[in-house]
């Protein structure tokens, strides 16, 4: 079972993001990482919103530092 983290989506639906999505950098280095933080400072990124077995796509979560609004995602169904 994968590890999940319960979420309200950007549709408003409450599912799970995988932890490792979370969590992934392209980053090898304290230094690097520090580099891609500052590459991104500004930018959201999303990532997949799941039904609680960590495969059924349902919507999308936002993450990052922004003031941009919510975005209205696309509707996600079986």
């Amino acid at each position: 079972m994968p590890d999940l983290i319960l979420v309200s989506g950007s549709n408003k639906l409450k599912g799970y993001i995988l932890t490792e999505e979370l969590t992934k950098i392209d980053a090898k280095s304290p230094a690097e990482a520090l580099k891609w933080q500052a590459k991104n400072k500004n930018q959201l990124k999303y990532i997949p919103v799941y039904l609680n077995d960590g495969k059924t796509v349902i919507g999308e979560y936002a993450i990052g530092n922004t003031e941009e609004p919510y975005r209205v995602s696309r509707k996600y169904s079986d």
